[in-house]
């Protein structure tokens, strides 16, 4: 069969030939087309009629005409037609004309499908949540499907938006174990999960959603920020739902919208933390110096020398650790503009453990620290003041999730062509799941208003970044018999 249906009408619009495509796009015989009006293949007399009279009015033009219009087929489905007519004899009108018919439906679906998606990003604006909302009405518009949800994996605890009629809104369960969406933002992968029937898994008894509504194909996406998945589109179909190549790509670029969205919502909730942390690490350092200073200003000429000093010592600590606060913002602006500069030398290892273990001490840290330096390590390509800001970062991390008086160990020995550096603890240890966001900036394993815990979360998310800039890796691994082992590495060449 040809792909471009063909025919022959005559002057008032009787077909007279038709080819098998024209038989085939209608669903009728050749004989119940031939010689009767093109009127039986329109969906209305308004579709006949304006496509004869477009259709002369292009030809007494341009020599040739071109419509889009509406078939009805035999069993009543309405198709999209591209229609192109040609006069037998352009200077006989009544000789009929020649006509090519081109099937769109899908083409027009298509375009539709399009529009909506531009319709959608036109329409973003400034509230996060309402356009989380638009964009997953859109995807179920556009796939066609009874429900579409986005969800968020915090933990253990799921946070979904649904879509379904009735049941719009926010769902949050600590027991998502089970659900389809939980197991695809798990597996931490970053290609889609197709399903074709839900109801053959065990789904259709684990997830509540597809157990209480029967839903048959699913295809999920992962939302990404940043290159991990925290969450995913959730697109259920009913039976018979197959997803076309089209929908499936669409279906990805609203993901993609929805991971512009869940990124964005996370800087705002990362500024609020950061706002609060900063506001509870700054007003510790302030209350020392307006503390001590109080004191000294009321009772200076009771006080002895020795008492007068100890008490200026400890406003000079608060200044230095307010200070450090400062110099850290700053760094993490300089960061992230790529205006951090560095300043390599040849320098040797072991004095500047030393000093980062001096340092820690001066801080106010009384964990004891036991420094190993392998023998016969030489001098590395470093920044010493960056790589010293490393160290504290690292040490000070230590001492701030351990408990009180256990020692942390500072050890340096050689690696496969790189020198290995390792700071060891006994505190708390750090979740599998979490071992990489800890490198992340304004990231806290624990919450620092709510557990005491000094820190802006910016440390080992500044340490990453040294590291990294000088050739070297940075990670995190569980030191047998409890605690944490953070190494990283500085190239030797």
């Amino acid at each position: 069969v040809a792909p471009v249906g063909i025919g022959l009408v005559s002057a008032d619009r009787v077909m007279l030939e038709v080819n098998d495509r024209v038989c085939e796009m209608l669903g009728y015989s050749r004989e119940e087309l031939v010689g009767h009006s093109a009127r039986i293949v329109y969906a209305s007399d308004e579709d006949f009629e304006y496509v004869g009279r477009e259709k002369y009015a292009q030809i007494d033009k341009l020599g040739t005409g071109s419509v889009e219009t509406r078939w009805k087929r035999k069993d009543g489905r309405i198709i999209d037609v591209l229609l192109s007519s040609t006069p037998v004899d352009p200077s006989n009108r009544s000789a009929g004309t020649t006509f090519t018919a081109l099937d769109i439906t899908e083409l027009k679906r298509i375009r539709g499908k399009m529009d909506r998606l531009n319709r959608l990003f036109l329409s973003l604006g400034a509230d996060l949540m309402e356009n989380m909302e638009k964009i997953l009405l859109a995807a179920r518009e556009i796939t066609e499907c009874p429900h579409a949800a986005f969800s968020v994996l915090t933990r253990d605890r799921l946070s979904m938006l649904s879509t379904l009629p009735g049941e719009e809104g926010f769902f949050v369960t600590t027991r998502a174990e089970g659900m389809v969406s939980h197991d695809l933002i798990r597996r931490a992968e970053k290609e889609p999960l197709i399903i074709p029937d839900l109801q053959e898994t065990e789904y259709a008894v684990t997830d509540p959603f597809v157990a209480k509504h029967g839903f048959r194909s699913y295809i999920g996406y992962p939302v990404l920020v940043e290159g991990r998945a925290v969450g995913c589109l959730s697109l259920f179909g009913d039976a018979g739902k197959n997803f076309s190549a089209v929908e499936l790509e669409l279906g990805g670029m609203l993901a993609q919208a929805l991971s512009v969205e869940q990124e964005r919502l996370d800087r705002e909730e990362d500024l609020k933390d950061f706002i609060d942390i900063a506001s509870h690490e700054v007003r510790h350092p302030i209350t020392i110096i307006k503390g001590y200073a109080l004191t000294l200003r009321e009772l200076w000429n009771k006080l002895d020398d020795n008492r007068r000093l100890e008490l200026l010592d400890a406003v000079d600590q608060g200044a230095e650790r307010l200070n450090r606060l400062a110099n850290g913002l700053l760094d993490v602006s300089r960061i992230e503009r790529g205006f951090l500069h560095f300043d390599k030398k040849k320098t040797s290892l072991r004095p500047l453990l030393e000093r980062a273990v001096s340092d820690m001490r001066e801080a106010g840290h009384d964990n004891p620290c036991r420094l190993s330096v392998a023998e016969g390590l030489g001098p590395v390509e470093i920044d010493p003041g960056r790589m010293d800001t490393v160290l504290f970062a690292l040490l000070e991390n230590a001492a701030r999730y351990s408990p009180k008086g256990s020692e942390i160990e500072l050890v340096a020995e050689q690696g496969d062509g790189e020198i290995v550096v390792s700071v060891l603890d006994r505190g708390v240890g750090v979740p599998e799941e979490e071992r990489e966001r800890i490198f992340e900036r304004f990231y806290q394993l624990e919450d620092a208003l709510h557990h005491s815990l000094p820190g802006m979360g910016i440390g080992l998310f500044f340490a990453r970044q040294i590291v990294e800039a000088h050739g070297g890796r940075i990670w995190h691994e569980p030191r047998e018999g409890g605690g944490s082992a953070f190494r990283f590495t500085i190239p030797l060449k």
